[in-house]
């Protein structure tokens, strides 16, 4: 097993920068990138095993927009939110003004300006989960 150290090391070595960046796709992702976020979740995983903190937020707002039913990827989302320090907000798009004709564009416009991270799960009808994504990304991007 690898000391957390040598696990950092590791991943300082690699050349990535996933700031303000969005995860969609892997194929979209380089292989310095992809080896990041691997050697990322391993310290991680070491960390959470030997009872450190790997919080990184003193405040701030994860939103979850899980748009069919989950809960595996709903309670990792979570935890991962809790874990880094941030808390959790469900969009629901029944109980919002989505539900009154507000549009994707609005909706994800908005929440921009509150959150750290936004968590979509949305694979009900194959290509549109896709799409809606993208969608929310391009507003989050502007209102940014």
């Amino acid at each position: 097993m690898k000391t957390l150290k040598k696990q950092l090391d590791e991943l300082k070595k690699l050349k990535f920068n996933s700031y303000g960046k969005d995860f969609l796709l892997t194929w979209d992702k380089s292989e310095q990138e992809l080896r990041a976020v691997v050697a990322l979740a391993e310290l991680f995983s070491e960390m959470h095993k030997a009872g450190k903190s790997f919080r990184t937020f003193d405040t701030g707002l994860a939103i979850s927009i899980f748009r069919d039913n989950s809960t595996r990827t709903r309670f990792s989302f979570a935890s991962a939110a809790n874990s880094l320090g941030l808390g959790l907000a469900d969009l629901d798009e029944g109980k919002s003004q989505v539900a009154h004709g507000e549009t994707v564009r609005e909706t994800a416009n908005m929440i921009s300006f509150m959150a750290e991270v936004i968590g979509i799960r949305d694979d009900m009808y194959l290509g549109e989960g896709n799409k809606y994504m993208r969608e929310v990304s391009a507003a989050v991007q502007e209102g940014f």
